[in-house]
């Protein structure tokens, strides 16, 4: 009934949903023109990048599986029609699995889904841009770090509404304005609505607590329902609302420090060779970012790993065996200790 009569008044949702407009409610078509152009261009670009993450990844998976089965079949006999289907469809299987090619293809097909379903499919793609950002990841951690300690503080919030709602319906059932606690479930339904949409809590909600007559000055005074309001404002509010926020805001605290203290170690000294910017610029002559990405760059011995899983161990040389060899094992004593000089 509520969605029928608001229908019926102008500019209904329904008009909205199928007619947006961001600025100038008559200029609907200049509206549609700038979404579809945002997403078309979104669709254009996400479809770039799963054609190359697709090509990528498919090389990537064909070179491993390659060098997967001449390990196990030495070479010695070659495949036939069966194995090479078997082969094909490993590698679409491990292609279709990874976490990073699903993500590509659902920017791309929600991106198509906004233009030509409805551009709220463009919302998932506003979540995207802003979840990129380190310092809302870290907010975002700070929630979701002590998720365990926040459901149970909500589950013990739930619980005190419950508690106040069977209060208020076996004492002050009067109190709720326009029979919204003729039941239980009605009582705790309007205490978990009113709780923070009015200024003092449940009880500003509630008729007042006092009563004045009208021939005469005076005034009755329910103190039931002055405790009442206080220890719901106590509780509820002052105390399980304020434990939910410490939560948070002791994570957050945590995370930062956290991120400034690892900030503060890849600035002060080399990952390779953990000497301090200090010595490194005293002994060099040159600065500490010059050494960081130049000499021991972190970079070119991730990507040295890389290049050592790829290559076929028979052709590995002394070096790249020792390496490879500690490497698998978790050894890092393959990495350099002391710092190097060029002089």
């Amino acid at each position: 009934m509520i969605i029928a009569s608001y229908r019926k008044a102008e500019g209904t949702w329904d008009d909205n949903l199928e007619d947006p407009s961001l600025f100038d409610a008559l200029n609907v078509g200049g509206t549609k023109a700038i979404i579809y152009t945002i997403g078309i261009f979104l669709s254009v670009l996400f479809g770039i990048i799963v054609i190359s993450f697709l090509y990528k990844c498919i090389l990537s998976n064909y070179h491993r599986i390659t060098n997967k089965r001449k390990k196990e079949n030495k070479g010695e006999e070659e495949e036939d029609d069966g194995n090479r289907c078997i082969f094909v469809l490993e590698m679409l299987y491990n292609v279709i699995i990874n976490w990073q090619m699903l993500y590509n293809v659902a920017n791309f097909a929600l991106a198509i889904c906004g233009c030509i379903i409805h551009p709220f499919f463009f919302v998932y793609h506003l979540f995207v841009a802003a979840f990129r950002s380190e310092k809302l990841q870290a907010i975002l951690g700070a929630i979701t770090g002590p998720a365990i300690s926040i459901i149970l503080a909500l589950i013990l919030y739930i619980v005190m509404e419950y508690v106040f709602a069977v209060l208020g319906y076996v004492i002050f059932p009067q109190d709720f304005p326009d029979y919204t606690c003729t039941t239980l479930v009605r009582c705790f339904l309007f205490a978990i609505d009113q709780s923070y949409k009015s200024d003092g809590g449940l009880g500003a909600a509630l008729y007042a607590a006092y009563e004045q007559h009208d021939d005469t000055e005076d005034v009755d005074i329910n103190f039931v329902r002055i405790i009442y309001d206080f220890m719901f404002t106590l509780i509820l509010i002052l105390v399980i609302m304020q434990l939910l926020s410490g939560l948070i805001i002791d994570k957050f605290k945590s995370l930062r420090s956290e991120a400034e203290s690892r900030e503060k170690d890849l600035m002060s000294s080399c990952i390779i060779c953990s000497e301090s910017a200090e010595i490194i610029e005293r002994k060099t002559k040159e600065s500490f970012v010059t050494h960081s990405e130049t000499i021991h760059n972190v970079w070119i011995y991730l990507m040295f790993i890389g290049y050592l899983a790829r290559k076929p161990k028979l052709d590995f040389n002394g070096i790249e065996s020792y390496v490879h060899e500690n490497f698998v094992e978790g050894n890092l004593c393959w990495l350099p200790y002391s710092l190097y000089i060029v002089k």
